[in-house]
């Protein structure tokens, strides 16, 4: 069983990492929490800042990122990324 750490979680594409069942947080060198990853039904994630606000979804059937508003923002999974620029504050 791999053993999953903060680079791992990180650095995996969504496939290899596989969607979580439980919600994966993201912390910064300090171990201070950025925000996490978490499932929604139908295989959809969604990322939350520190406070639990939504910063935006994935969704795996179209491959697309959107944002809290439903804007496209990336093809593909982004989410870490919207954490790591917009979760911090």
């Amino acid at each position: 069983m791999t053993r999953w750490t903060r680079r791992t979680a990180l650095l995996l594409p969504l496939s290899a990492a596989a969607t979580p069942a439980v919600r994966r947080e993201l912390r910064d060198p300090n171990g201070r929490l950025l925000g996490w990853l978490a499932p929604r039904p139908g295989g959809v994630l969604e990322a939350r800042d520190r406070a639990g606000r939504l910063l935006g979804t994935y969704d795996p059937a179209g491959n697309e990122t959107r944002d809290r508003n439903g804007r496209l923002l990336y093809r593909g999974e982004a989410l870490s990324a919207l954490i790591v620029c917009h979760g911090g504050g």
